[in-house]
């Protein structure tokens, strides 16, 4: 594993790389990513970055939304951002999916998030989403829909923001996120639970403690 510290060195070595010829889409980090050239890349610079720092990510695919998806079920999504974060943005008046880019917190100013990110532009004024270069920003926090907090060295285990008290005689638990942040530790053999925010359960194993089987 590795930590926070190395996985941002090893993001801001390539702050100001773009890709080549400009509006292709073509990068260096598709190969180490494992990912195709030529497709959208904000999320292939991160998972290239953290292998080079010998991190493990819940996901390395170079979906957006595949990848949130992938924080949540492992218990590592956060609305507290702090450094090392990856974050899933929502752009205003954007089309779609909901989440179109990726970035990694390297500070919190209040509601101002400073990040470092791949396939952006350098310039306000340009593609966020599509700007063909790796560089510093500052972002909104309204425009983050939520953040994936990937598992560093020196961290204590953890799910989420809520505490899990499993019941020791259950054989299962689930651990369901609620909008407004935490979670909630629903417990049955049967795996039935409630589900008031209409959002799914973690499938696994509690991170820290793979005896507690989850869903």
């Amino acid at each position: 594993m590795a930590s926070v510290e190395q996985f941002l060195a090893s993001l801001r070595k390539h702050i100001g790389v773009t890709e080549w010829p400009a509006g292709s889409n073509r990068n260096p980090f598709a190969a180490r990513a494992g990912h195709r050239d030529g497709e959208y890349w904000c999320a292939t610079y991160v998972v290239a970055c953290a292998r080079d720092a010998g991190l493990k990510l819940p996901s390395e695919s170079p979906a957006t939304i595949t990848m949130a998806d992938a924080f949540r079920r492992a218990g590592r999504w956060f609305h507290d951002p702090q450094p090392g974060d990856i974050g899933f943005v929502d752009f205003p008046g954007s089309r779609g999916t909901g989440i179109q880019h990726v970035l990694v917190v390297t500070a919190v100013d209040g509601d101002r998030i400073h990040s470092i990110e791949g396939n952006t532009s350098a310039s306000d004024h340009e593609s966020q989403d599509n700007g063909g270069g790796v560089y510093e920003k500052v972002r909104p926090r309204k425009w983050i829909v939520g953040f994936g907090r990937p598992a560093f060295d020196g961290q204590p285990p953890t799910v989420g923001h809520g505490t899990i008290i499993p019941d020791q005689e259950a054989e299962m638990a689930t651990v369901v996120p609620r909008a407004q942040g935490g979670y909630i530790v629903v417990q049955g053999d049967d795996g039935a639970f409630a589900d008031p925010d209409g959002l799914a359960p973690f499938k696994g194993s509690i991170p820290g403690d793979p005896s507690i089987k989850l869903g």
